[in-house]
Order: structure tokens, then C-alpha cells, then sequence
């Protein structure tokens, strides 16, 4: 399994944001879990397992994801689009850049972040880049998922 580093150092959240209901410390234990969250999400992929891949997204029915271009209306067009990614490939590798969560409310907060990935196919052909993540994230049954999302490539010279 290859070494996944993050930089994920924010210790505090966004000040230019009134938050009325949360303390500095209910801030950062939601910034802490988010970044476990989306590690989680980055080993999963490296790993290759598109279940748990698929769960870092809400899958009720007002989930929403736009990625280069493409919307998925709907949970169950993403979770088939994530397994039939997965099935020609023979190694993903997944990294975070430094993540900033702004924390909302107890069950909400918002991520932006550059995300990193090379993906070799078992043809041998491999496909490397960076693009940025960013959407609103709820907590639901005790699980930080992405409800809202944007996720775009940066385009190769």
C-alpha cells in the first residue's frame, strides 16, 4: 500500500465566518474528523475499494455532484460510474493537498482542496492529475459524507 501524506494543518476554523453555535472547540474536533473522513476516502481508493469509495458520498436524494463538466443527478449514477472506473485498473494512488474545512454547524461544514491521483490501468497506460474538490459535507449517523460537490481537473499542456 503506498504512503498516503496529507497536509492537513488547519487547527483552527475560518474566522470571517460568524459561527454562532460552535465553540473553538467544537470547530476543530469537526475539522479533525473531516480530514479522517477524507483520508479515509484516499485509502480507499488506493486501495482499489469502490464501496467505501462510494460512501464518502450522501446517497439520499438531494445529492448533487458535478465533476469536469459532468453532473450526477443522483447517488446511483456516481456508485456505478466509481465501480466501473475501478474494474480495468491496477494501482490508484490518492492524496490530499492541505484541506480547509470551514465548520457550520454541528452536522455541516464546507472543504475545499486540491486532490491528487494516478490511476495505471492494466494495459500499463497511466494517467496522472490534480484537480479541486470542493462541496458541503453533512454528518449523518455519526459520518462525514459529501451532500454538494465540485470536483475539476486541472487541464494538460
Amino acid at each position: 500500500m503506498g504512503f498516503l501524506l496529507a497536509n492537513s494543518c488547519q487547527q483552527e476554523g475560518n474566522n470571517s465566518i460568524q459561527n454562532c453555535c460552535l465553540s473553538s472547540a467544537d470547530s476543530l474536533s469537526i475539522i479533525n474528523e473531516i480530514i479522517v473522513a477524507t483520508d479515509n476516502y484516499a485509502i480507499a481508493n488506493i486501495n482499489m475499494d469502490f464501496d467505501k469509495a462510494a460512501n464518502f458520498y450522501d446517497s439520499s436524494s438531494d445529492f448533487k455532484l458535478a465533476e469536469n463538466g459532468e453532473e450526477y443527478a443522483n447517488w446511483d449514477s456516481l456508485y456505478l460510474t466509481i465501480k466501473n472506473a475501478f474494474q480495468p485498473l491496477d494501482s490508484v494512488n490518492c492524496m490530499w493537498g492541505e484541506r480547509n474545512v470551514i465548520p457550520l454547524k454541528p452536522d455541516a461544514a464546507t472543504l475545499y482542496s486540491r486532490l491528487s491521483f494516478r490511476t495505471k490501468f492494466q494495459s500499463g497506460e497511466v494517467y496522472e492529475a490534480t484537480g479541486i474538490f470542493t462541496g458541503l459535507l453533512i454528518k449523518k449517523d455519526g459520518v462525514w459524507k459529501s451532500k454538494q460537490s465540485h470536483f475539476s481537473i486541472d487541464l494538460q499542456e
